[in-house]
């Protein structure tokens, strides 16, 4: 089940579960993150949960985990016993980025959607949510939520009730800063590649003047 290809620019693997990160929708502005479950006995997958962040919240995230404020934030609210306003116990989202498919595109595909997802609900949106927690055996948990949802009036995807679908991916502290460090250097050379090929056509309009010093 370990699979390798073009657009996979990192993987953590864990028991019967991998995350992959892809660089394939860099150009739609997303990171995206892939959790996958598979069966030990046969490796055929048995669950598959797309994960994608915007490209500006990720970068603001990896450089967090970089430069160790991330953490440092985590040790601090576990010392104080509360985050965001709320008790730390086991299970405490750190950081939480949520998403989804509307009403409208369930509705649309909503066979397809019920092949993989077979609690949807017609009328009702699919959540999903990306989520670091902290672990008893692991440093981290990286964790994908999958569940019904509901499109608030800015769009943005509110889940409901408890995600049905989950995968929990456990990662040591080196592990996370991988993470990060790979997101980071390959967005990185993407920017570059995009800038080299398209850069004459997106800074066609821009003059750069000279003023030279007035001689007296």
């Amino acid at each position: 089940m370990r699979e390798k290809y073009s657009t996979q620019i990192a993987r953590f693997d864990s028991k019967n579960a991998f995350l992959e990160v892809l660089n394939s929708a860099f150009s739609i502005g997303k990171v995206q993150i892939n959790f996958c479950a598979y069966d030990e006995t046969t490796k055929a997958q048995t669950k598959k949960l797309p994960i994608y962040v915007d490209v500006s919240k990720m970068l603001v995230l990896c450089n967090g985990i970089l430069n160790n404020s991330f953490q440092s934030t985590i040790a601090d609210a576990k010392k104080a016993g509360t985050f965001n306003g709320m008790t730390v116990n086991d299970y405490t989202s750190f950081y939480v980025d949520m998403g989804g498919i509307n009403e409208q595109k369930v509705r649309e595909k909503f066979s397809d959607y019920k092949k993989s997802y077979p609690w949807i609900q017609d009328g009702k949106a699919i959540s999903r949510q990306f989520k670091i927690q902290t672990g008893r055996n692991a440093a981290w948990i990286m964790r994908a939520e999958y569940g019904l949802g509901t499109s608030s009036d800015k769009g943005l995807i509110v889940p409901s009730g408890k995600a049905p679908d989950y995968i929990n991916i456990p990662m040591s502290e080196d592990a996370l800063k991988e993470f990060a460090i790979v997101v980071v250097t390959h967005y990185n050379a993407y920017l570059n590649q995009y800038y080299n090929k398209f850069g004459d056509s997106l800074f066609a309009g821009d003059k750069c003047k000279v003023f030279k010093p007035t001689t007296k």
